[in-house]
């Protein structure tokens, strides 16, 4: 009865946090003239060619974050102090200078003939993924962990 008491009130309190409105757990478009100046740094240094095609603030249980769709096909993602968190360039190359000088040199030893076409950066470290499809993991300090294949 116990079990059957904590699932329902567990029910409740999800749907109640899917209700509440649009403050809550929502995407909002904002104006590329809206963005933080670190993001359309970002943007201006390392993708020079493209422009914003949408841009959106999400609120989540984490904080906040920023997603921006460039016309060249970049998907970018942003913290809330402007930090980037993901670049995703398709099968085209993320800029070398996106990438910690660490990883770039592991890479760079290990996997010469490839590159990175998508990383990730969260407290535990990165995650890139390379053209050919090769997940590598690696720590704060840019030291390699794992692979997945």
């Amino acid at each position: 009865m116990k079990k059957l008491f904590l699932f329902v009130a567990i029910l409740i309190v999800a749907f109640s946090f899917n209700s509440c409105g649009d403050e809550f757990f929502q995407d909002r478009p904002v104006a590329s003239n809206e963005l933080m100046n670190p993001i359309k740094d970002f943007i201006t240094n390392y993708f020079p060619d493209c422009t914003i095609v949408k841009a959106d603030m999400d609120s989540e249980l984490t904080g906040v974050t920023y997603d921006v769709d460039l016309s060249c096909g970049v998907e970018l993602e942003f913290n809330s102090k402007g930090e980037w968190i993901c670049v995703d360039c398709g099968i085209n190359k993320v800029p070398d200078d996106v990438i910690p000088s660490a990883i770039l040199t592991y890479l760079n030893e290990q996997y010469s003939e490839l590159f990175i076409v998508h990383i990730d950066k969260n407290m535990n470290g990165y995650e890139v993924e390379l053209n050919n499809g090769y997940e590598l993991y690696f720590n704060k300090n840019g030291e390699y962990l794992r692979i997945d294949f």
